[in-house]
């Protein structure tokens, strides 16, 4: 049985494709693993998994909103990952969402993903309920270019990673590593306001506070546990979105790392993950 593609643009259009599939009389969101769906080692990339997750997430919550008070809008919040199994390349993965409490100004949603039968990550969602302001018109003119000069590009090996690329990356005076990109029209999400896709600074933060365990232990491989999230604003098309991270102090088994998103001055995501280590000590 054929299904229909996501109609989708920006972001999601970039990382997928999405389809829409109705099965047991749930409607799904799914994924064929594709090599640009794929972490280092073959896997199921945690960028990509959260991003299938939140999208599927934002889908339903955009539908209960409206229905609780139309015209309205639905903001995520916050979000919780826990990353249970994995899978390869050409699995079919299905995000599944089921509503934990709907309320007049917020909503509690959960979500997984399962592919043949398994789970392999678990989501849950916080959701704001606004009414519809009307958004200021767009722009026609292009934004201004944003200047690159005194950073460096960012080669990024992992197939995921590379697809959603480029990165730059500096230090800053204190000699932390900085990581930074343009909210480039391929990054963004069209539903709402024009911002970036919460699942470009998902996939991101998966990467790169990731990057800073695996330099705090003397290079040790990890995989993602678990991230949380706490959403405060979004980053508009053309903008220059930058990246910190900085572990924390790890156990034998599990290292720890905390990022955060600016833009503009403003303060975009805050991330806090957990890693468990698969290397040698």
């Amino acid at each position: 049985m054929s299904h229909p593609p996501l109609d989708a643009r920006g972001f999601i259009a970039h990382v997928g494709p999405l389809l829409r599939v109705t099965k047991h009389g749930d409607q799904r969101l799914r994924v064929v693993l594709e090599a640009h769906h794929l972490n280092f080692s073959g896997r199921l990339h945690g960028g990509m998994a959260m991003t299938l997750l939140l999208e599927a997430m934002n889908e339903a919550a955009a539908g209960l909103a409206h229905g609780a008070s139309s015209p309205a809008r639905a903001t995520v919040l916050s979000l919780n990952f826990e990353f249970i199994g994995s899978a390869g390349l050409g699995a079919t993965v299905d995000a599944q969402v089921s509503v934990t409490r709907a309320a007049r100004t917020v909503l509690f949603l959960a979500c997984r993903l399962v592919s043949d039968g398994q789970t392999l990550t678990a989501a849950s969602a916080v959701y704001r309920i606004d009414p519809v302001a009307d958004d200021p018109p767009l722009s026609n003119t292009p934004p201004a270019p944003v200047s690159t000069e005194g950073w460096d590009d960012l080669p990024v090996s992992v197939p995921h990673g590379r697809h959603i690329g480029p990165f730059y990356r500096r230090s800053d005076p204190g000699g932390q590593e900085v990581i930074g990109f343009v909210a480039e029209p391929f990054r963004l999400d069209n539903r709402g306001p024009v911002q970036v896709h919460d699942g470009a600074l998902l996939t991101l933060a998966d990467m790169f506070t990731g990057w800073a365990v695996y330099q705090a232990v003397t290079d040790r491989h990890a995989v993602t546990l678990t991230l949380q999230v706490r959403r405060f604003d979004g980053a508009r098309q053309g903008e220059w979105v930058e990246f910190r991270a900085a572990p924390a102090l790890p156990t034998p088994s599990v290292g720890f790392a905390d990022g955060m998103f600016h833009s503009a001055g403003r303060p975009l995501m805050s991330v806090s993950s957990a890693w468990k280590f698969t290397g040698p000590r």
